[in-house]
């Protein structure tokens, strides 16, 4: 394989893809002084991104006209696919040489899909997984974590810290991609503990604000927690990340694990619980909003008061 065009800030970048979290890594990429053109079939998303600073294209195909690096950020398995594969996908678009980095969460198998139709067409494919919000996101901190041929991956390590300093090589394969896959697991399932026994603590008559500050300083404060406090201490659940997408990762462990023959029994009660918020109107609110659930599940239909300065969620009857 034609070894890639070492990389600088004049190296020429294509993004496809920049919506939520897409824009945000794109916008970091234009400010840290790279070369960007950019693609998305959102219009709204598109002219976001070109007022920023990146040039726009209209196809794949003329996003990554003669780029060195292409970059995409996309929802899921059928859209890494259909930018990826075939006549109009960027792998037989894209100049021989060219690396090809995927940010998007998928399952491993269409991954390895794609890694095989990359090799053909002597593209470099690293997969990029990344655990965090858009707010890390936005600020360069975003956990990643990295597979492919590490060569490769220290060639494109200039553009990739600018998306987070805490980096993971995992392997040459699909390791990154269950690495978020084990990630997200962990999420679920603990985001599913935690509205039990907030729901317990409740019905046993403890103060709200008291009791975050407590399981915070408590042993299972996890970093996890600690993001989320100020939405569970104002009950207010703008998403940082949906309902909708992690039951959706969730979709992706469970296959993932079926394939490996691994039992996931807290993963599979998770999706569940994820599913049912989601049946009640919270596919657009924040994952951790599935405490209301819980809630709702134990009959508990007043807003605990909250410290001054707090609005509570005033509807109570749809968890």
């Amino acid at each position: 394989m034609t070894e890639p065009a070492q990389l600088d800030p004049q190296s020429r970048i294509a993004w496809i893809g920049v919506g939520t979290m897409g824009r945000r890594l794109c916008a970091r990429a234009i400010a840290a002084g790279y070369r960007v053109t950019a693609f998305d079939t959102d219009p709204a998303c598109l002219a976001e991104i070109v007022a920023l600073g990146a040039l726009p294209a209209y196809s794949v195909a003329e996003a990554i006209r003669n780029a060195d690096i292409i970059v995409s950020t996309v929802p899921g398995d059928d859209a890494l696919r259909a930018i990826s594969i075939g006549e109009q996908g960027l792998l037989s678009n894209a100049r021989q040489g060219a690396v090809f980095i995927d940010t998007s969460t998928v399952s491993p198998a269409v991954s390895a899909e794609v890694a095989r139709a990359a090799e053909s067409w002597q593209i470099s494919y690293l997969r990029v997984a990344m655990s965090g919000t858009v707010t890390h996101a936005e600020q360069g901190t975003l956990m990643l974590m990295v597979s492919g041929d590490p060569a490769v991956y220290e060639h494109a390590r200039p553009l990739i810290d600018v998306f987070g300093s805490r980096q993971f090589f995992v392997g040459g394969a699909e390791e990154a991609r269950y690495a978020k896959l084990v990630v997200n697991l962990l999420i679920a399932v603990t985001a599913c503990g935690l509205g039990e026994a907030l729901a317990l603590g409740r019905r046993g008559g403890l103060d709200w604000s008291q009791m975050l500050d407590v399981i915070a300083a408590s042993p299972v404060g996890s970093p996890m927690l600690h993001y989320k406090l100020p939405l569970l201490r104002a009950r207010e659940f703008a998403p940082q990340m949906t309902t909708e997408l992690l039951a959706n990762d969730i979709g992706l462990i469970l296959a993932a694990a079926r394939k490996n023959s691994v039992p996931v029994s807290l993963c599979s009660l998770s999706q569940q619980m994820f599913e049912t918020r989601i049946a009640h109107g919270g596919a657009q609110e924040d994952y951790i909003s599935v405490i209301k659930l819980f809630e709702w599940m134990a009959a508990i239909n007043d807003e605990p008061a909250l410290a001054p300065g707090h609005i509570a969620d005033a509807d109570k009857s749809n968890p």
